[in-house]
């Protein structure tokens, strides 16, 4: 009995030494290499040689304007993503354009995130290069600026129309909205401080593992079971410096201060909510509520996702990411494909309600 009694309490030290083990060791990877926030990180890159292969963090630089945190770095010339990633003077994946508009010439200009930006595809065949390539070849006279950058969400796109895309007199804004634009990138969220000691790292891991393992629709924010990012979109669980960014009331007053712009500068504002993946969506019920308000605000609506479902129902298509139409199993991202559709269904949409004429 004794002996029997010996060996569970040896075992129980066993273990809570292999625990305390792991808990230091997670600790130590943790803290190597100094902490630095993300704005640090970038400071700290060096600069991105022409040609060069890089990964997002190479293409960005922070920004003086507390509402965008980061942005893209002008006059880039690389490959991203295997295409080539090119940015104009003003830090868009764009070609130059003149502050004064040309005579007879009306504008779009673009707010959006990676899917507008064109992740993964050339430039050409983002949604708004073939929207303007479609009204060109229909003989109207219009120019779009696509100054979308991956990761933004919508209080950081109506502060860079603010800070940038009003100096191009827009006659018409287009606001892509994603299902996460309630939250922050996952490249900005600081990582855990490794000598946090109300906190277990252990458990955290034993946690983030349990999570993937579920159909993360309505779970917490975390990884998804695809290996995508669901943002949290309660400012309660980001850094304190960027709460204000974050959440159903910074979005919703974003949009009114859109609503405000375009009464005072004369565009009309469409929204384009493309919703195609339920599981990177944090929270449908706040998704379906920012769609309301702005229709609310009285905004043009554009459903961008349609197309796709309209493709995904004629071709027989149950999953959007096995599809042609995502350039893979592990990144939703739309592909060229789904990009000509969605801007093949904008165009008729624009041109159906007056909107290019």
């Amino acid at each position: 009995m004794g002996a029997t009694r010996n060996k569970a309490a040896l075992l129980a030290v066993s273990v809570l030494f292999s625990l305390l083990a792991s808990e230091i060791g997670l600790r130590v990877l943790a803290s190597r290499g100094e902490r630095r926030n993300f704005e640090e990180q970038l400071e700290a890159r060096a600069a991105t040689p022409a040609g060069a292969r890089v990964k997002l963090g190479d293409t960005l630089r922070p920004s003086r304007n507390p509402l965008l945190v980061y942005e893209l770095i002008p006059q880039l010339d690389a490959v991203f993503r295997k295409v080539p990633l090119t940015t104009n003077s003003h830090g868009f994946r764009d070609r130059e354009y003149s502050l004064e508009k040309p005579a007879g010439v009306r504008r779009i200009v673009g707010l959006g995130d990676s899917v507008m930006f064109g992740w993964g595809v050339l430039a050409e065949d983002g949604y708004l290069a073939r929207l303007e390539e479609r009204l060109v070849e229909s003989g109207k006279r219009w120019e779009i600026l696509n100054t979308a950058v991956p990761g933004y969400n919508t209080v950081m796109q109506v502060a860079l129309l603010e800070e940038k895309g009003l100096r191009f007199a827009p006659d018409l804004v287009i606001v892509g909205f994603i299902g996460n634009d309630l939250g922050l990138p996952n490249f900005v969220l600081d990582g855990p401080d490794p000598w946090d000691f109300e906190r277990l790292f252990l458990v955290d891991l034993i946690r983030r593992g349990n999570e993937s393992r579920r159909r993360l629709v309505r779970a917490p924010t975390g990884r998804t079971s695809k290996g995508g990012w669901r943002p949290p979109v309660d400012p309660e669980r980001v850094p304190e410096r960027y709460r204000y960014l974050v959440g159903i009331e910074a979005a919703q007053s974003a949009l009114t201060t859109l609503d405000e712009l375009s009464s005072k500068h004369g565009f009309v504002v469409l929204f384009a909510p493309m919703i195609t993946d339920l599981e990177l969506t944090p929270d449908p019920v706040l998704t379906a509520r920012m769609i309301e308000y702005a229709k609310g605000l009285g905004f043009e609506l554009f459903d961008a996702a349609a197309p796709l479902e309209r493709y995904m129902a004629e071709h027989e298509i149950a999953d959007f990411r096995s599809s042609e139409l995502a350039l893979g199993p592990r990144d939703p991202h739309p592909s060229a494909l789904a990009h000509d559709l969605v801007a093949r269904a904008l165009h008729d949409h624009l041109a159906s309600r007056g909107l290019v004429d």
